[in-house]
C-alpha cells in the first residue's frame, strides 16, 4: 500500500502545470487569446474543467494540452467549434467541475444564455433595418439588368452581417470593450451598404439617360435614311382613278427598330467613353 501511495506522490510532483502565457506556445501557432476563449466555452458549456490555484488563477495540464491541440487541429480543417465541442467526450476523458463550483458554472450558463438572447433581439433589429436596403436591390435588379453583379454581392454582404451578429462574442469570452468594437464594425459595414446602394442608383439613373441618349440618336438617323430610300420602297400606291400614296408604316417601323438594335451597342460604348473621359 505504501508503495502505491509513493506513486501516486511522484506521478502528481513529476505533472507538470503551465499558466495560459507558457501554454500557449505550448499549442503553438494560435494566440493565447483565442485558446482562453476555447477554454471559456468549454467551461461555461460544462464540458470541461481547468484546473484552479489557490488564488483562482487558472493552470493548464497534459490533458488540457492534448484537448487545445486537438481543437487548433480541427479548426485548421475547417471545423465549426460546435462541432469540435461534440466531438470532444469522444477523443478525451473530460474533466468533471468540482461539487463547490457547481454555482459559478451554473451562473456562466445562465450569464450565456442572457446574452444569446440579446443578439438574437438585436439580429431581429438589425434584419429590420437592413429590409429598406433589400427592397431597394430588388427594384434595381428590376431597373437595370447591368447591376445584377452589384445586386449579387451586396445581398451576400447582408447576410455577413446578420451572421456576424449572431456570431458575437458572449461575456465570457470577450469585456464589453471588445463587443462595443464589434458593433461598431457592423454598424461602419452599414454605413458603406448605405453609400454604395444611393452610389448604384445614381448610377442606374445615369445609365437609364445615356440609353435614352442613344435611342433618340438612333431614332432621329434611322427616320432620316428611311426619307433617303426610294419612293417605291417608302411608300405604296393605291387607288386607279385617283391614286393616291400610302407611307409603308410596318415597313418603316420595322427599319426603324433593326438600325437601333444593331447599332445600339456600339454607340452606347462609345458615349460611355466619351462620358468617362469628362
Amino acid at each position: 500500500m505504501e508503495k502505491v501511495d509513493e506513486r501516486q506522490e511522484e506521478n502528481i510532483i513529476e505533472q507538470t502545470f503551465w499558466r495560459l502565457t507558457e501554454f500557449s506556445e505550448k499549442v503553438g501557432g494560435k494566440h493565447r487569446n483565442t485558446i482562453d476563449t476555447w477554454f471559456n466555452q468549454l467551461e461555461s458549456r460544462g464540458i470541461h474543467y481547468v484546473n484552479r490555484t489557490q488564488s483562482g488563477e487558472r493552470v493548464f495540464d497534459d490533458l488540457d494540452l492534448k484537448i487545445a491541440k486537438f481543437i487548433a487541429q480541427k479548426r485548421d480543417e475547417k471545423w465549426s467549434l460546435e462541432g469540435i465541442y461534440d466531438n470532444l467526450p469522444t477523443q478525451y476523458p473530460l474533466r468533471e467541475f468540482p461539487a463547490d463550483d457547481s454555482n459559478t458554472k451554473s451562473e456562466m450558463i445562465d450569464t450565456v444564455a442572457v446574452y444569446k438572447k440579446i443578439n438574437a433581439e438585436v439580429s431581429k433589429q438589425l434584419e429590420e433595418m437592413l429590409e429598406p436596403y433589400k427592397k431597394q436591390i430588388e427594384l434595381l435588379v428590376k431597373d437595370n439588368a447591368s447591376l445584377r453583379n452589384l445586386v449579387i454581392d451586396q445581398t451576400e454582404k447582408i447576410d455577413t452581417l446578420q451572421k456576424g451578429l449572431l456570431a458575437l462574442p458572449n461575456p465570457v469570452e470577450q469585456d464589453n470593450s471588445a463587443i462595443n468594437e464589434d458593433l461598431e464594425k457592423l454598424s461602419l459595414t452599414i454605413k458603406h451598404l448605405e453609400e454604395e446602394l444611393t452610389e448604384s442608383k445614381l448610377n442606374g439613373k445615369r445609365q437609364r439617360m445615356l440609353e435614352q441618349r442613344v435611342k433618340r440618336e438612333l431614332r432621329l438617323e434611322a427616320l432620316s435614311k428611311w426619307n433617303e430610300k426610294p419612293e417605291s420602297e417608302r411608300f405604296d400606291t393605291v387607288g386607279f382613278i385617283s391614286k393616291k400614296k400610302i407611307e409603308k408604316a410596318d415597313a418603316k417601323r420595322v427599319f426603324i427598330e433593326e438600325y437601333e438594335l444593331e447599332n445600339f451597342e456600339n454607340r452606347l460604348r462609345k458615349i460611355e467613353d466619351e462620358e468617362r473621359i469628362k
